[in-house]
Parts: structure tokens; C-alpha cells; sequence
């Protein structure tokens, strides 16, 4: 069965599955949830999210999608990925996956902006998410080089369900590339630091020993 056949029983299973069934609230930002080609070529889109026919559905955009990326096709692979976030807000999985494809795996640059919008749109439908603030803080660490928000979003994912316990350090490394929270994300260290050896990775004291020379010449030209 091809992809247009699919949809269409999808579009069928509707009449009997989707009337009287209301949306969730759930944020997609600026992004329309799909093009008015798109609205008219498939009227009843939008109205597969409201059954039980938006998993599988989800499920075959993501494989054509990953046939896009196979395909250097990254815009299509994009819009594929965006229906299916669409048909599946509440899996933060696909948010992580869709970020991570444009973000690392187009070979290109031009994504970026449209991978943190996605990640933050996936935080508001998942706000709970430690996955999500944490690859937020990897994309705008290693990515987009803001190393004050990506301390917020590793402080933020270490504060939720499921964390992993190395995000309070990145947290603390990322503020101490920041000139003016030096005193904080020292204090932060020295907290760490005082959890016991556990915490006293290599990469802890190093960042220790740069801001308190730091600190010192700082206050040597004083």
C-alpha cells in the first residue's frame, strides 16, 4: 500500500472515529500545522490527530521522513518530521529525534534556529521533558555556542523526573564560560565539589583552577 493509499483509509476510518472528539491545547509556534496545498489536496487532514489513527500515521511520516534524510532531501525531511510531531505532541522522543536529524545530521548550518524551535515547542507540550531541556542545552552548547541558555536548560533538566546526574555539572561549566556569572558557576563548582569525590571530575577542577586565576588577575589589576 503507498503512502497515498494509506491516507486515504486513514480519511475513511475518520467518519467513523473523529467527529465530537476535542483538541488538546498543545503549542506549535509559528508554524502552520499544515500548508493550504496540503488542506486541499487532504480535507480532513488535521481531523486524523483527533484518533487513533495519528500513531501509525506518525510512525509512517517519520519513515518517510528518514527516507528524506537517506535522500539529502533535508527540506522535505523537515516538513515530514513536523507532521509527524504534529500527529504525536505528547512523545518527546520524536521532538529529541526531529532536532537532532536537523540540527547534527544535515550537514548544514541552516536548521538550527528551526531545531531549537522545535525542542522548545516539545518542552511546552512536554514541560516535564528532562530529555528535551537537556538536548536543548546540548544544541545550543555545541551548536549555537550560547553558553548562558545552555546553563539554563541543563539547570532546568536536572531539576526534572529522570535526569541524569552530570546536567547540574554541565549547568555549572557552561555559566563559567560566561565572564559575568564567573562567582556564580564557581560557587556552583565548590558545591559540587563539596558532593565528595563522585563529583570531582577532572574537567570540575579544571574549570575551578581557570576561574580562580581568573579571579585573582581580576582582582590584581584592581
Amino acid at each position: 500500500m503507498n503512502g497515498k493509499s494509506l491516507l486515504l483509509l486513514c480519511f475513511v476510518a475518520i467518519g467513523f472515529l473523529g467527529w465530537g472528539v476535542e483538541k488538546e491545547n498543545l503549542s506549535f509556534g509559528s508554524t502552520p500545522a499544515f500548508s493550504k496545498k496540503e488542506e486541499q489536496l487532504y480535507p480532513g487532514l488535521e481531523l486524523v490527530s483527533l484518533t487513533t489513527l495519528k500513531a501509525p500515521l506518525a510512525v509512517w511520516l517519520w519513515i518517510e521522513a528518514f527516507t528524506a534524510w537517506e535522500n539529502h532531501e533535508w527540506d522535505r525531511m523537515a516538513l515530514l518530521m513536523k507532521r509527524a510531531l504534529f500527529f504525536e505532541p505528547r512523545h518527546p522522543l520524536y521532538y529529541e529525534m526531529a532536532a537532532w536529524y536537523l540540527a547534527w545530521n544535515t550537514n548544514t548550518g541552516a536548521y538550527l534556529q528551526e531545531a531549537r524551535t522545535i525542542l522548545e515547542e516539545g518542552i511546552c507540550n512536554n514541560p516535564e521533558s528532562a530529555l528535551l531541556y537537556e538536548q536543548l542545552g546540548l544544541l545550543l552548547r555545541d551548536k549555537l555556542h550560547d553558553h548562558l541558555a545552555a546553563s539554563r536548560a541543563f539547570a532546568t533538566a536536572a531539576t526534572l523526573p529522570g535526569a541524569h546526574s552530570y546536567l547540574c555539572r554541565f549547568a555549572a561549566y557552561e555559566l563559567a564560560a560566561c565572564p559575568e556569572y564567573e562567582a556564580e558557576a564557581y560557587q556552583q563548582l565548590q558545591q559540587l565539589y563539596a558532593e565528595g569525590p563522585a563529583e570531582r571530575f577532572p574537567a570540575l577542577l579544571a574549570k575551578m583552577k581557570f576561574l580562580e586565576r581568573r579571579m585573582i588577575n581580576r582582582d590584581e589589576r584592581k
